[in-house]
């Protein structure tokens, strides 16, 4: 064997693992999340049953607010994991805080929200978001949020 059929086996072996890898990984997130589902749907439909209870009985005591606040802070995390990971898979390169952002801009937040809730100024979070759109390869007027929809859809 000569040294370019050496080395196109060695390139055909790497490519398979890294396949086989990638293929494992995307099997696990779509377990995990999966098993997140069918955890919340169990919990949503619980919740579902007593507000139908409640409105055939009238008694207060059959809905516990606890309960859907669960659920609904469930789908929450379920919702933020799920962005992170498929944002991970598009855009590797992203550092923690710009993920924290885009799940904002995702979320239709406006740059003043984000602005107030971590205690910094308009200007700032502009400036970040500028920088972003040009790391995700969007031009000035394309709008961040509908990209990120897009990734989504």
């Amino acid at each position: 064997m000569n040294f370019n059929s050496l080395l196109f086996c060695f390139n055909f072996l790497m490519l398979t693992i890294v396949f086989y890898v990638v293929h494992f990984k995307i099997k696990r997130l779509k377990n995990e999340l999966r098993e997140y589902q069918n955890k919340t749907n169990r919990k949503l439909e619980l919740t579902m049953q007593k507000m139908d209870l409640f409105e055939k009985t009238g008694k207060v005591e059959t809905l516990n607010q606890d309960e859907i606040i669960e659920v609904s802070f469930d789908n929450s995390i379920l919702d933020r994991r799920f962005f992170y990971k498929r944002l991970k898979l598009y855009h590797p390169n992203l550092t923690e805080h710009e993920k924290v952002l885009c799940w904002e801009f995702y979320q239709e937040k406006t740059a003043s929200e984000i602005a107030t809730q971590e205690n910094s100024n308009f200007s700032k979070i502009n400036e970040r978001k500028e920088k972003l759109k040009f790391k995700l390869g969007l031009h000035k007027k394309e709008s961040l949020t509908k990209y990120l929809k897009g990734l989504f859809n």
